[in-house]
């Protein structure tokens, strides 16, 4: 498993911010009945599926159950990420009208993953908003939360279809690396969708950005002789 650190590294600042991240999605969402949420960026790279991972396997371990959905057809890696394999998913449910059950991977009782699936050759054709909205809406009455995994929002207009059947939209930035212009553009395709922005995740904070979480607590996070749990799933770890 790759990058999970809110179960690798729970007491470090990054676990801890993630799970700031859940406790402010709950506010904002607790009234609102927001349950299908897209994690989304401009570009490639800026760290969106780290983050759906993370952030699922905080809520998860805050009592929630949780699906994780990798509709990243074109690029997909929410199964490195849990160390599944990727042989049925996303795709097959729509290409062979599967029922997602048979389809879901659970890493334990709370949290339960539908992989990507077999990559069509033409991934934006097969996003069908009238097939999307009832399978949506099928997979939040089964889970207290559904995150959804999708392209870059700028570069294909797959994010901007699951967008818009879900009820809100979280943006990951990366920090010092995302050009403004293509992520004005990115919020601007949202917004022709009519998708709800909840928030914005500023990632790949350094101890030189300034940002005053990261460096009052980067000593801790990177001291040499910090022990390490890895995350060996369904609620294990071992100290590394």
């Amino acid at each position: 498993m790759q990058s999970l650190i809110v179960g690798q590294e729970p007491k470090s600042v990054t676990a801890e911010a993630y799970r700031t991240l859940r406790t402010n999605l709950q506010f904002c969402t607790r009234e609102n009945g927001i349950k299908k949420i897209v994690i989304a960026s401009a570009e490639p790279g800026e760290g969106k599926t780290v983050t759906t991972c993370n952030l699922a396997l905080s809520m998860s371990q805050a009592g929630k159950k949780v699906l994780v959905v990798d509709c990243d057809l074109r690029k997909p890696n929410v199964h490195k990420k849990f160390g599944l394999d990727n042989d049925t998913g996303f795709a097959n449910i729509i290409m062979m009208d599967l029922d997602y059950k048979g389809v879901v991977k659970k890493i334990d009782e709370k949290l339960h993953i539908i992989t990507a699936g077999k990559s069509p050759i033409n991934p934006a054709e097969l996003l069908n908003i009238d097939y999307l909205e009832p399978l949506f809406a099928n997979l939040a009455e089964a889970y207290d939360v559904v995150l959804i995994d999708t392209p870059p929002v700028a570069t294909v207009t797959d994010a901007q279809l699951l967008a818009s059947v879900a009820d809100g939209v979280v943006m990951v930035l990366s920090s010092q690396e995302s050009h403004r212009k293509v992520c004005q553009k990115a919020l601007q395709l949202l917004n022709n969708v009519d998708a709800k922005i909840l928030g914005v995740v500023l990632n790949k904070v350094t101890e030189d950005s300034g940002a005053y979480y990261a460096r009052n607590y980067y000593p801790y996070y990177g001291h040499r002789n910090h022990k390490k749990k890895r995350w060996l799933g369904r609620g294990k770890t071992e100290t590394v």
